[in-house]
């Protein structure tokens, strides 16, 4: 395994290139290049390139064994502030080293299209996919862009009456019994609706389902948007292969934050951790604060029909926070921190089943501020266990100055066991 480690290129060039290059480890960074738990053995570049300024971002990723890695993620002008593109797809047959020519699965010219950190692999070996479509004013970024500087109109704030029109939100289930070659037909008149009458997600990906359970049902994670624009989380299950899903069972319900982006692990037998990040209520003007908006956890023993009260972590991890199992057991974090003093994409470890935190750095910096008017620009981490043991994690690396963010990959050789 180390020498497996040891022979991959570690990529250090700063800018964008094509072929091996990494993007960009972002502004005024300290990178964490190794420590007790693993060592950076290499860095490459999943989706970029050297024309236009692109915003790659939002990436989920599925591992199909032998070192055959599919990868999906969206592409647009920018984050949510003029539509999303489509949501495109990306394969690996040497874990991770070189990528394949990206193919669209989604694109609806009009509509914010997206793929909503979406690949699973299924129990049964086929693949879901949890795409989705909407059409509303650009949220975050619609006081944080200069729409001069680009050309664009201003955009009205989120929430908006476009928001509430479900008409205008819909998420599909697609499913590849191909290893995603080929995909059943999106379809936008029969949505899937955990939550009726609101808008559901699924930041499903890697290794966080859906789940078997010991009596043959599937398990998925999924959040959804209640009319009065509150975000909570839960699971649904299916007694068909996935063909349908019962009602949400909710896990996550916050009077003061947000509660989206949740993921179910398996810890073994039927022991499940549930985890979601949480966002301040007012996301425009609400700062982020310990005391609110650290990842929070809750633990089911039974097969996913309890859950515990939640706890807290000590880290405040947004963009997609992405649990890693090491071979001794314990687990890494990898966020968008959102504390201010550390920006980028933060690593914590746990020893005691995300009991406990320890910081342990950083694996790029922060985006440039300009033109987003913020350091956050990153993130959406997943993870897979390759088969000479290096654990390739691919995220969106911080967005540029001039518009563009690439979907990166770090290989870690984990150092536990």
């Amino acid at each position: 395994m180390i020498a497996a480690a040891t022979s991959l290129v570690a990529f250090t060039t700063i800018g964008r290139q094509k072929g091996g290059g990494v993007q960009n480890h972002g502004t005024e960074a300290e990178l964490l290049e190794e420590c007790d738990v693993f060592r950076v053995a290499g860095r490459v570049t999943v989706a970029g390139g050297t024309g236009k300024p692109m915003l790659r971002a939002f990436p989920s990723m599925v591992n199909l064994g032998n070192g055959e890695l599919l990868a999906g993620y969206g592409i647009s002008r920018d984050h949510h502030a003029t539509p999303g593109m489509g949501f495109m797809t990306t394969r690996s047959r040497d874990g991770g080293r070189t990528w394949s020519e990206a193919l669209p699965l989604l694109a609806l010219p009009g509509f914010h299209a997206f793929g909503c950190q979406g690949l699973m692999k299924c129990p049964d070996g086929s693949l879901l996919c949890s795409l989705a479509r909407a059409y509303y004013p650009g949220w975050r970024q619609y006081r944080r862009v200069n729409f001069e500087k680009r050309g664009l109109p201003a955009m009205e704030p989120f929430p908006c009456d476009a928001w509430r029109d479900r008409r205008l939100q819909r998420a599909s289930l697609v499913r590849s019994f191909d290893k995603g070659n080929s995909w059943t037909p999106v379809n936008w008149d029969e949505p899937f609706e955990a939550f009726p009458g609101r808008f559901t997600s699924c930041h499903t990906t890697g290794e966080h389902g859906p789940h078997e359970l010991s009596d043959g049902r599937w398990m998925l994670g999924v959040e959804g948007m209640t009319i009065e624009n509150h975000m909570l989380g839960g699971v649904v299950y299916s007694e068909d292969r996935g063909v349908s899903w019962s009602p949400v069972q909710i896990i996550h319900d916050y009077p003061n934050v947000h509660a989206p982006e949740q993921k179910v692990v398996k810890l073994g037998g039927t022991r499940y951790l549930s985890y979601t990040r949480c966002d301040p209520k007012d996301i425009l003007h609400g700062g982020w604060r310990y005391e609110e908006n650290c990842v929070r956890f809750s633990l089911s023993e039974d097969d996913g029909r309890t859950w515990s009260e939640p706890w807290r972590s000590d880290f405040l991890g947004s963009g997609g926070p992405e649990m890693v199992r090491l071979r001794d057991g314990g687990f890494l974090c990898l966020y968008r921190d959102m504390d201010d003093s550390r920006p980028g994409l933060g690593v914590s470890h746990s020893s005691d089943e995300c009991r406990t935190w320890r910081y342990l750095g950083r694996l790029c910096g922060r985006s440039a501020q300009d033109p987003w008017g913020w350091h956050g620009e990153l993130g959406y981490p997943v993870a897979a266990r390759l088969p000479d043991g290096l654990i390739f994690v691919v995220y969106y690396g911080p967005a540029t100055a001039d518009g563009n963010a690439d979907v990166v990959g770090v290989y870690l050789e984990d150092r536990t066991g």
